[in-house]
């Protein structure tokens, strides 16, 4: 009895669709035989697979150590040795680093397939991509920058771990003292002057005593010169 794995592999290859590859920088459209996906195939136990629900989302750095496959939304850093889905109504907004990307639903931001990456039916994909080889489905939709080969996957595979090295570290927030408060009042204006009215000079008036003895005075002149006169 032939096993099942056996059976699935033998269709592919008698499978022929029309896709369109890219491989150096070079787009053709050729048929060509249909690629077998072990890590898809219900032969793969659970445990090798780790899924993020359709409910479920993610932010931050992901890493997985064998396949993974999202249905629910993730934004950030994802890597992983094996193989990343993105599977039908799934959202990835990040930088995606995986041996074989597989795109079914949406997906943004850096895509770097050093094996392959491949866009199914339901792809919308705007990102830049780096894949040792690509592969286009109709019906897929790619809006982003795209580099194919080895040379393109060890280029962006540097770029990014010079970019982690030279990324400046926020450096510790420190407390600097503070000045002393200084309480201050306002200035009141200073209050005018009182205005100081002169007083008007006392005229003298000499007591009625003296005017009297100076008539008296006159009066005996007066009287002394009329006898000598006479």
């Amino acid at each position: 009895m032939t096993p099942r794995w056996q059976s699935r592999m033998d269709a592919g290859r008698r499978l022929r669709t029309p896709v369109c590859h890219a491989s150096a920088g070079v787009w053709t459209m050729h048929e060509t035989r249909a690629i077998p996906r072990p890590e898809r195939g219900s032969n793969m136990p659970d445990s090798q697979i780790t899924i993020i629900a359709s409910d479920a989302r993610f932010k931050g750095e992901m890493h997985f150590e064998g396949a993974a496959r999202i249905m629910g939304a993730c934004e950030g850093s994802i890597s992983t040795p094996g193989t990343i889905e993105i599977a039908k109504g799934g959202r990835c907004n990040a930088r995606v680093d995986a041996q074989r990307i597989m795109v079914d639903g949406h997906a943004e931001g850096e895509l770097i397939g050093r094996e392959r990456i491949e866009l199914l039916p339901n792809a919308h994909v705007r990102a830049d991509i780096a894949a040792g080889n690509l592969i286009v489905q109709d019906g897929a939709s790619f809006v982003g920058h795209c580099s194919v080969g080895p040379d393109a996957v060890t280029k962006a595979g540097t770029g990014a771990q010079q970019q982690r090295r030279t990324a400046p570290e926020t450096p510790p927030s420190r407390s600097e003292p503070q000045p002393e408060a200084i309480e201050t009042r306002p200035v009141r204006p200073a209050s005018q002057p009182a205005k100081v009215e002169a007083a008007a000079p006392a005229q003298h008036t000499p007591p009625k005593a003296d005017l009297q003895s100076d008539w008296m005075r006159l009066a005996q002149g007066a009287t002394d010169t009329q006898k000598r006169t006479g």
